[in-house]
């Protein structure tokens, strides 16, 4: 399969992903081939292209390699003490990072606060509503002293409380 890229890069000067995965056939799903395939293809020095008409990278004769593979452009504690940029990446490096449960929950987390502070402002309102309804009927209740005016009036304020019992229970549980 290498000698098949080689030759082909020989011919052409690279190969392209194209021709990586053809060579894969089956082995196409396996990440941990077309890795290792790469990683062949580099330190044999092939260059790797998306396609026939893609130029690839330029890079300058004097550019090292090497460089690349230096163990210490990594090392965080190689900061400098003047370099507040670089001691915040260090710091920011001693912390440990989120896995994707937890990230999942802590989404989740945010997306209840937010339903819940949406719910508590919506039962806010209504509840401002509930209110002021109340105390119009209020108000009609004493120009109206009419007995089937009475009986709807005191079915209206049942309903009104237990609307407000229902939000209540609603807000307990969002809280």
């Amino acid at each position: 399969m290498i000698q098949e890229l080689m030759n082909r890069a020989d011919q052409r000067g690279f190969v392209t992903l194209e021709d990586v995965l053809e060579l894969l056939e089956g082995d196409g799903d396996d990440v941990a081939a077309i890795e290792a395939l790469l990683d062949e293809l580099d330190d044999l020095g092939i260059e790797l292209r998306q396609d026939e008409d893609d130029p690839g990278i330029e890079l300058d004769e004097d550019f090292d390699r090497e460089a690349l593979r230096d163990p210490d452009i990594g090392d965080i504690n190689a900061v400098s003490p003047d370099d507040p940029v670089g001691l915040y990446f260090r710091q920011m490096a001693q912390e440990p990072l989120l896995t994707a449960d937890d990230e999942i929950s802590l989404a989740k987390r945010i997306e209840i606060g937010r339903m819940a502070f949406e719910l508590e402002d919506n039962l806010n309102h209504l509840l401002g509503h509930i209110h002021r309804l109340n105390t119009l009927l209020n108000q009609i209740h004493l120009l109206h002293h009419h007995t089937e005016f009475r009986q709807e009036f005191i079915t209206v304020c049942a309903d009104i409380l237990a609307i407000r019992r229902v939000f209540d229970e609603v807000r307990k549980i969002v809280e």
